[in-house]
């Protein structure tokens, strides 16, 4: 797994249309997909060039964020990466929040398995689960039951070297 799409995401985006597309997605949660032939969404991106650029600004932060879990796995630790993809998908969500039902004050839903946590990190699902326990008994968040409660952000920001304006600018769609 190297991205978790949320509500709002363009997926499937790339520069040539006559290539297919070298990966898959799955659907954890019910969505309603927005489907564009690639002929049709060229004359939009033509006749509405924001739009255009709102997508570049969406593939660009995609990028940085793909970047940020590949220098992690070489340089982090199993704890840092995982505070950091929490923290990662807790602020995507913040921002969306409205987009997505469940979020609240200091928790949102997260419908991640510690197998799909497993497969993002490069990490077996055992590691994950002994990590997860490491930072629940050191108070820095919960996970249960489908979701995720941080309960000491400033703490868990310092161990993941989490950097909040990665992902707090506006979600170029909204």
């Amino acid at each position: 797994i190297h991205q978790f799409a949320l509500p709002g995401d363009f997926i499937g985006f790339q520069a040539r249309a006559d290539q297919p597309i070298d990966y898959s997605a799955q659907a954890l949660t019910e969505i309603t997909v927005c489907a564009f032939p690639m002929k049709d969404l060229a004359n939009v991106l033509k006749e509405l060039p924001e739009l255009t650029h709102r997508l570049i600004d969406m593939h660009t932060q995609s990028i940085k964020l793909c970047r940020q879990h590949v220098l992690g796995i070489g340089r982090k630790s199993a704890k840092q990466r995982l505070a950091h993809l929490f923290l990662e998908l807790y602020h995507r969500v913040r921002v969306i929040g409205d987009l997505i039902p469940g979020t609240e004050a200091d928790s949102i839903a997260f419908p991640l398995s510690q197998e799909d946590l497993a497969d993002a990190m490069g990490l077996t699902s055992v590691h994950i689960s002994r990590t997860l326990r490491e930072l629940t008994d050191e108070g820095l968040l919960s996970l249960k039951h489908r979701r995720l409660t941080i309960f000491n952000e400033p703490a868990l920001v310092d161990l993941a070297q989490f950097d909040k304006q990665l992902v707090m600018q506006d979600h170029p769609l909204l």
